[in-house]
């Protein structure tokens, strides 16, 4: 299996963020990654769909930070999950990402989110990011 980047084509950012980002910071939560199998880099770019492992981890290329799953490998025996395959251990992971951010939003107030999983050790690991959910949140 090849490790696929995972695009959100129109993430919303919170109305005015491209005037108040001087003053706040931005954030992109990433949630139900999966914890159960191998460990990975999730590389965030803004604005490029079509990033892929070998694409440079750059301002210019929208790059905004790195997620680090520390996967603990197949689930313990017993815990089957009611699809009948592996129990999920979803979690919840956040990159502040104001100056990519602010990059993005200079188009408009909605913004490409690619998730790239880059693999630590295995050539090939299985990461399955049909689960997640990628929202952007500006705060003080």
């Amino acid at each position: 299996m090849t490790l696929q980047p995972r695009v959100f084509p129109s993430v919303p950012v919170p109305l005015g963020t491209e005037r108040s980002l001087a003053h706040q910071q931005a954030e992109i939560v990433v949630a139900g990654l999966e914890q159960a199998g191998p460990s990975f880099e999730l590389r965030i770019f803004l604005n490029d769909p079509g990033a892929d492992a070998e694409t440079k981890p750059t301002a210019e290329r929208g790059y905004a930070g790195s997620i680090y799953i520390y996967g603990y490998g197949q689930p313990p025996q017993g815990t089957v999950a009611q699809s009948g395959s592996h129990a999920r251990i979803p979690m919840t992971r956040s990159v502040k990402a104001t100056d990519a951010v602010r990059a993005a939003t200079a188009d408009g107030p909605e913004i490409t989110v690619t998730l790239v999983p880059v693999a630590f050790q295995a050539p090939d690991p299985d990461v399955d990011l049909g689960g997640v959910q990628v929202s952007v949140l500006v705060h003080e």
